[in-house]
């Protein structure tokens, strides 16, 4: 009988340090994966920017002038109703 009672005693205790150190893992791969989230918003507000950025209508002259395209006469505008 004490056999038993001091197995059971053991199973309870083992299983009681298993789940604590299941909680304590499950806690830091929720801090990494809340740092990563955050990386990850940060990197999508940047991308925003530079988006933004990018299809202003100055950043656009400029990069069509470099690469040779001028503005088109005013007899050669066709607007598109």
């Amino acid at each position: 009988m004490a056999v038993v009672l001091c197995a059971a005693v053991l199973f309870v205790g083992l299983y009681y340090v298993w789940t604590r150190m299941q909680m304590v893992q499950i806690g830091y791969e929720i801090s990494t994966l809340e740092q990563k989230n955050r990386q990850l918003k940060k990197r999508a507000r940047e991308l925003m920017l530079e988006i933004a950025s990018l299809q202003s209508p100055g950043e656009l002259e400029k990069k069509a002038s470099k690469i040779g395209l001028t503005l088109p006469a005013m007899g050669n505008v066709v607007h598109v109703p």
